[in-house]
């Protein structure tokens, strides 16, 4: 911006640290008017906004301007966070939020960190999710984004050298606290900008299930994401966003969700069904049978079997005292022979 002694201020003005609007304006040196303060006002605040607005069926995380709907958080279990009593479950997020707000702001319609304190934490909880959130993180950095408070899709910059030990040259997007050799631990591709510019993720969420796509391009694709505190148990069903600090400053931007109906986690579910599966059916048929005619006399023990004559009902599963797993369940209704 610079002075003329004749016009006054001379420049051009933009928003939330991309050129969204960009204004050349002249003033003379003599007060604006108060309808012309008002409409310079007025299209400053729609161009904000108009940064800020989330896509068609999204919400927005972040509003660009205050740490509403946010908290502190930590690498912590979130089930054990909701079984503390209420008092000293209370005082905990208090205390970490008190720190997390000495740490981050918010400056030109973006979230900033210096690369320390606790995790930028939603304050909601999420179960199957659409994510998208843009990311410009300092080089040599390192950073993550939590998944219901489960680590993590990776962030990090894949030219640091000291970190190619870790896999950091296979680049970020990829769930990094995964068993090594795990589904998705190590990113499909190397699809990082360089750090320093802004990276784009896409997150989608069902279940246990994870794809990720960084800058467009997928880096995870359906990966069960383990359980980082308990291998044995699965992820909560629920938990919040974690916005990492680990070392590096970073910043945030376009912080969006779309939560996922259970019809629609079921039709993508479908969609990836045979994944991972690998046929042992040979072609041959187990079994044929009307079994309304079945001969209770030679199985069952000789014993009546109470759902062999009924039109309708419901299936049950049965362990029999010993370990078992289901998966890969489907049906297809038969209409009957008239």
């Amino acid at each position: 911006m610079r002075q003329n002694k004749f016009l006054g201020t001379v420049g051009h003005m933009s928003f939330a640290g991309d050129t969204y609007v960009s204004m050349r304006f002249t003033t003379r040196q003599t007060k604006p008017s108060p309808p012309m303060r008002q409409l310079f006002l007025l299209l400053a605040t729609a161009a904000l906004s108009a940064a800020q607005a989330p896509p068609a069926g999204f919400t927005a995380l972040f509003n660009g301007s205050d740490l509403t709907g946010w908290r502190g958080g930590d690498t912590a279990d979130h089930r054990r966070l909701l079984a503390m009593p209420g008092k000293q479950r209370a005082e905990l997020l208090k205390t970490w939020t008190a720190d997390m707000r000495q740490h981050w702001q918010v400056m030109d319609g973006e979230l900033h960190n210096d690369g320390n304190g606790k995790y930028a934490t939603t304050t909601e909880d999420y179960g199957d999710f659409e994510l998208l959130v843009d990311y410009n993180m300092a080089p040599l950095g390192d950073s993550g984004i939590y998944l219901r408070n489960v680590p993590q899709v990776q962030i990090w910059d894949h030219n640091n050298e000291n970190e190619w030990k870790n896999g950091a040259r296979k680049g970020s997007g990829g769930l990094w606290n995964n068993s090594p050799g795990a589904p998705g631990k190590d990113p499909l591709v190397l699809a990082d900008k360089p750090a320093g510019e802004w990276n784009s993720l896409r997150v989608v969420m069902v279940g246990a299930r994870v794809s990720v796509w960084l800058n467009g391009q997928l880096t995870v694709d359906h990966a069960i994401l383990e359980n980082y505190y308990d291998r044995k148990v699965s992820i909560p069903s629920k938990g919040p966003l974690c916005l990492q600090t680990h070392g590096a400053p970073i910043k945030w931007r376009h912080l969006y969700i779309r939560e996922i109906t259970g019809t629609e986690a079921n039709k993508l579910l479908a969609t990836k069904a045979s994944a991972g599966f690998k046929s042992i059916f040979n072609g041959f048929v187990i079994l044929d049978a009307d079994l309304s005619k079945v001969d209770t006399a030679t199985v069952m023990g000789n014993s009546a079997h109470p759902g062999k004559d009924r039109s309708h009902g419901f299936f049950g599963f049965a362990g029999h005292n010993d370990p078992v797993e289901f998966r890969a369940i489907s049906i297809r209704n038969v209409e009957a022979k008239k």
